[in-house]
């Protein structure tokens, strides 16, 4: 079907690639859509000092990248920093649905974050579901009450740990109707920038 969604994933900044690679790879198992690996980049300098980011000016930065591509594809950017909003002092990962854009933050999804021996598979294990719960932003979904679905809210770490490597079924359901009644959205006919504050 070629009004299928393709989901491009974009490494910014010291990322192990075979930790991008490895997750494309199981996402693509549990949506069951097209997902692109792009080249990894350097962190963009003018996206704040620090450890910290800002989700805008990361978000900004990716509508820009996903205007250059296909009108049927969605972006997700995974930076290797913390993310804030105006909102919260940290996110592990936020979306800009009008724009088809999202962006994950590696920093606190590592144990080493929080003074522990690195794990690599709980580092996998937690990328995925950032993943995929960003993803199902992107095409529509809201926050599940389901605490075990992905689509459910995650505060810590151990919230997003508790949480199956799956959706409910409810959000499989409506994950799946989206994908499959999935419309191309040509660039002139996006949002301006305007819509991220």
């Amino acid at each position: 079907m070629k009004n299928r969604p393709r989901l491009l994933i974009k490494p910014m900044g010291a990322i192990n690639p075979s930790l991008t690679k490895y997750a494309c790879m199981k996402t693509r198992d549990i949506l069951g859509i097209d997902i692109v690996l792009l080249k990894k980049e350097k962190f963009p300098l003018n996206v704040g000092l620090g450890e910290s980011a800002c989700s805008t000016d990361l978000l900004k930065i990716l509508v820009d990248k996903l205007d250059r591509h296909r009108e049927n594809d969605l972006m997700i950017g995974i930076v290797d920093r913390d993310v804030k909003n105006p909102i919260f002092s940290y996110v592990f990962g936020e979306a800009l649905p009008a724009r088809r854009v999202a962006v994950v933050a590696l920093k606190r999804l590592k144990e080493d974050f929080y003074g522990r021996t690195a794990d690599l598979e709980a580092l996998e294990s937690r990328l995925i579901k950032v993943i995929v719960h960003e993803f199902g932003h992107l095409m529509g979904l809201r926050h599940c009450m389901d605490s075990s679905c992905l689509m459910s809210w995650a505060s810590i770490v151990e919230e997003l740990d508790a949480k199956s490597p799956s959706l409910c079924s409810l959000c499989h359901t409506r994950i799946d109707l989206a994908i499959h009644s999935w419309e191309p959205l040509p660039a002139h006919e996006r949002p301006a920038h305007s819509l991220i504050q």
